[in-house]
């Protein structure tokens, strides 16, 4: 059990048969919490080995978002109640069987802002998703327009000081304010590959699009109660005439052996217009 290792960078960090690495926070003075944080720096390895478990428990957290990877040979097992914290694509990051569980268990990228820089494409031998846990990457897009500017991204929304600015567009165009442009679509209808854009701003800042998820689980994926996957755009920021534009929603591209939902949820929808009440603009 440990509370903060870094793998150095050209190093690798082996569980043997038969070992668990425990990641968990503590609490260091209440109501201040620890997070037990694995970095897994550039050209760095993370390697499970058969009969192995990675456990990363309630503010247990893995951060994998430079040149590292985790090993495609790996053949433990995963339980996953804290953050996982990656951007690689499916031959960089795989595991056999992974356990998604809880009300703080997520597996995420980091937030994009100007470009296309992060996503998930991962492969899993069997995902099981339940109990509040959730592969969430809502708002992870293209950034929001600041107050006045337009948003980031292909399909930006258009920002405006004056009044109401436009909904970001992707999968649909987006909505068009009372005086900013809405957001055009764009990418793939079959095989999508980007991210949601922006809303624009208006005297406050508009919606971050949904991120960019892909998934291939050779086996069964179980998406049980209260399980989560979402890639949705954010709410503009609320004002009672100059509101911000909101965030199209991002990609999921889902393949899956067997897929199995009780109960569970997937969302990949636009942010509202800021008052969320769907007068104001909405992104595609």
């Amino acid at each position: 059990t440990t509370y903060g290792v870094t793998i150095a960078a050209g190093s690798d960090l082996i569980i043997q048969t038969g070992a668990a690495l425990n990641l968990k926070g503590r609490v260091v003075s209440a109501p201040t919490h620890e997070y037990g944080v694995l970095n897994i720096g550039n050209s760095s390895s993370l390697i499970t080995q058969v009969g192995s478990f990675l456990n990363l428990e309630t503010r247990g957290q893995i951060n994998n978002i430079g040149t590292g990877t985790v090993d495609t040979t790996a053949l433990g097992s995963w339980f996953i109640n804290g953050i996982y914290n990656t951007n690689h694509t499916a031959t960089n990051d795989f595991a056999p069987s992974v356990t998604v569980t809880g009300s703080t268990a997520t597996i995420t990228h980091p937030a994009n802002t100007a470009s296309q820089s992060y996503w998930l494409d991962l492969n899993f031998g069997e995902l099981t998703i339940n109990g509040g846990g959730s592969i969430d990457v809502d708002g992870k897009g293209y950034a929001g327009g600041v107050a006045g500017q337009n948003g980031a991204g292909r399909g930006a929304g258009g920002g405006t000081r004056i009044a109401t600015a436009g909904g970001g567009g992707y999968g649909g165009d987006g909505v068009a304010g009372t005086s900013g442009a809405a957001g055009t679509a764009y990418g793939l209808r079959k095989s999508p590959t980007d991210i949601g854009s922006g809303g624009g701003g208006g005297i406050v800042a508009g919606g971050a699009g949904g991120g960019y998820i892909k998934l291939n689980v050779t086996g069964a994926f179980n998406l049980g109660s209260t399980g989560y996957i979402r890639a949705s755009g954010k709410a503009g920021e609320n004002h009672n005439t100059r509101s911000g534009g909101g965030g199209s929603g991002g990609t999921l591209n889902l393949k899956a052996d067997t897929f199995n939902c009780t109960n569970g949820r997937i969302t990949v929808n636009g942010g509202a217009g800021g008052d969320g009440t769907g007068t104001n603009p909405d992104g595609g």
